[in-house]
């Protein structure tokens, strides 16, 4: 059975299965992955896409831009002085130790994000930005 969907893309993801790259995104609102195997998406966070869905899997040659809704901006948090130096200091720290495990080969790098810089780019990000998080609700606690 297949299925028409619409949605913003929440997040991507990939996974590295017995050597082989999966992929799979999550949409806005929903709270579960639709797999792409191992074809690369050609979509990014934010875009909002139509495709056809066949038992947990995404029709590929289905996916394609679709018409939406005006994306929401949300305000941009307002933080106070001490809260500013919190994060400016958990971040700091958080690109010391990315750039630490870079020297020391300590961070997984696939097969794709070897030969393109744009998904290294993006996943030392994705690193910066949880340990970021995760120095925050340490000190917090």
């Amino acid at each position: 059975m297949s299925t028409t969907q619409t949605g913003v893309v929440h997040s991507l993801h990939e996974k590295d299965w017995q050597g082989t790259m999966l992929y799979s995104f999550k949409v806005e609102g929903v709270e579960r992955f639709w797999r792409l195997g191992q074809k690369v998406p050609e979509f990014k966070v934010g875009d909002y896409i139509k495709f056809t869905e066949r038992n947990s899997n995404v029709d590929w040659d289905s996916i394609e831009p679709a018409k939406g809704p005006a994306p929401q901006v949300s305000p941009e948090p307002t933080m106070d002085v001490g809260e500013r130096i919190r994060y400016q200091a958990a971040r700091a720290d958080a690109v010391r130790l990315i750039v630490a495990a870079l020297h020391t080969d300590a961070l997984p790098w696939t097969a794709v994000q070897q030969k393109t810089k744009s998904k290294r780019l993006d996943l030392l990000l994705g690193y910066v930005k949880q340990v970021t998080e995760q120095f925050l609700e340490e000190e917090a606690s």
